[in-house]
């Protein structure tokens, strides 16, 4: 079997895995000084809680605690109207029918069949305690695990949204650099391609699970950036070499060097909008290259083709950028005057 672990994949297993640790080794200790036999329970209940994320981890555990305590009733009431025997049979079957039925509307919905079905089993000893003590180590399982998804190197939605991000605008760039060269290399393209694919993807799950307020501002950067990468597609499929211009305006080299560095620089905290200059400046050159020239010439027409494309490339740039302004709110600028319109009369 062949592992293809990245950076971002062996950041998040290792800390997945570090906080499950965590939860269940805390889950046993407490369990264990409370007396109770409990501890698989609420070991289960913790490791099922966790999420890469806080935004996933709180969400997640706050339906699975409703899951929780709609499982636990019905379980008790299993036990109370079911004789025992095979009584518990017909509870299992009732709360894995419930439960499941639910959770086909709401995923998270389905961890309330450990309740349910560890209640309805409580029926096999005929002892109410037995019921109330695996009711109390679920809920202990579920307050650890998201206790220790708060404490325990936590990380929001959001920043690990920024990093699938940024792996994807440099997929990207290399993306555009391999559209603008002569040489043919498919194996260097298409990776290119798979990871862009696969970091956007990871990044629209990642946003998923932002906090509501966040979620539509990382959703509408996420589209700017399949944009950005459409237009890529659409330079690399016109038919037109760019020995077409004007090299003394403007060289190859020089176009790819300043397109890649533009849509890297959006992957940095700190930018100063010189490579977005650049990179104006550059398309400039290829306009200008193309000044003088026969425009019902096919070849013109290609070039001039390869030019729209790299307009787009640079709008979609700009789109972005704004895109990721807004996902830091409003400015100190736009705060004031809505201050002051308030306290105006």
């Amino acid at each position: 079997m062949n592992f293809d672990f990245d950076h971002q994949q062996t950041r998040d297993a290792f800390r997945l895995g570090l906080q499950s640790a965590v939860a269940a080794t805390l889950c046993y200790i407490i369990i264990k000084w409370m007396g109770s036999d409990d501890a698989f329970l609420a070991v289960l209940s913790a490791v099922l809680i966790v999420q890469p994320s806080i935004g996933r981890t709180v969400s997640a555990g706050w339906e699975r605690l409703l899951a929780t305590l709609v499982g636990s009733a019905i379980g008790l009431v299993c036990l109370f109207l079911l004789p025992n025997g095979y009584g518990v049979a017909v509870a299992l079957a009732i709360v894995m029918f419930v439960m499941n039925f639910i959770a086909g509307f709401r995923s998270n919905w389905r961890y309330g069949v450990v309740a349910a079905v560890a209640l309805a089993l409580a029926d096999t000893s005929g002892d109410i305690d037995v019921a109330q003590a695996r009711a109390i180590a679920i809920g202990i399982g579920i307050v650890v695990g998201i206790g220790v998804s708060l404490i325990v190197w936590p990380e929001s939605a959001a920043k690990r949204a920024a990093r699938h991000r940024r792996q994807a605008l440099r997929a990207a760039a290399d993306r555009y650099e391999w559209a603008l060269k002569d040489e043919e290399d498919s194996d260097r393209s298409e990776a290119a391609r798979q990871k862009f694919h696969q970091s956007l993807s990871s990044c629209r799950t990642v946003a998923g699970a932002a906090k509501s307020t966040q979620k539509d501002r990382l959703h509408a950067t996420i589209e700017a950036i399949q944009e950005l990468y459409n237009s890529i597609i659409f330079l690399d499929r016109v038919d037109s070499p760019l020995s077409r211009f004007d090299e003394s305006v403007i060289t190859r080299d020089d176009l790819i060097k300043a397109g890649r560095t533009a849509i890297e620089a959006l992957s940095e905290e700190d930018h100063d909008g010189e490579a977005d200059d650049a990179f104006e400046q550059a398309i400039d050159n290829v306009d200008d290259s193309l000044s003088g020239r026969d425009l019902q010439d096919a070849d013109t027409k290609g070039a001039a083709s390869v030019a729209f494309a790299l307009r787009e490339i640079s709008r979609c740039i700009d789109n972005i950028r704004t895109a990721l302004a807004s996902e830091e709110g409003p400015s100190l600028t736009e705060k004031v005057p809505s201050k002051l319109k308030e306290i105006m009369p």
